[in-house]
């Protein structure tokens, strides 16, 4: 993986069901650069986020919101070990070098988004997902730094699509 200047987009999205509810899968383009690998070796642990909605559109109000859910990920450098860490909740990976880690961060597989009985078959749905560097988690001398600087300014920004729940028998 080249480190040059950061960017942030998505290679691809998708809403699958399972028996209870639909999961989402997400990979992310994500292009790194030597400012945010020598501040992860420095100690700084970089937390990202992924925002998901799923909305049923209504022509008389506003739309209605069915689910709203937030995917904490953290990568990380522990000296001691020279070890990188990518967290996603609880659970953690250790990875030997930066760019492994940094393509365990990019993406999402089976993350429960929605359950089944929170949709009605065949109706239209609108899903919305944002992937970014959460720069207010940050140590505050970041955050300020932060401000104007593109080397920390990683954001997919929200991408939506239509989205059709399906019967189970459908889906198979």
């Amino acid at each position: 993986m080249a480190l040059g200047a950061p960017s942030l987009e998505f290679r691809y999205t998708e809403l699958v069901p399972s028996e209870q509810e639909y999961v989402l899968n997400a990979s992310v383009n994500l292009q790194l650069n030597h400012r945010l690998q020598e501040m992860v070796e420095a100690g700084v642990s970089l937390p990202f986020r992924a925002e998901f909605s799923l909305t049923r559109p209504r022509w008389y109000w506003l739309n209605e919101t069915i689910s709203e859910r937030v995917l904490e990920l953290k990568l990380s450098y522990h000296a001691l070990t020279r070890q990188y860490r990518v967290s996603v909740g609880s659970l953690h990976r250790n990875f030997a070098s930066f760019e492994e880690a940094c393509r365990a961060l990019q993406s999402v597989h089976n993350w429960s988004v929605v359950d089944r009985s929170r949709l009605q078959e065949g109706d239209n749905y609108i899903a919305n997902l944002r992937f970014r560097l959460e720069v207010a988690a940050l140590p505050k001398p970041f955050q300020v730094a932060a401000l104007g600087s593109r080397d920390l300014d990683l954001d997919t920004g929200k991408i939506s699509w239509a989205f059709v729940a399906l019967s189970l028998r459908d889906s198979r």
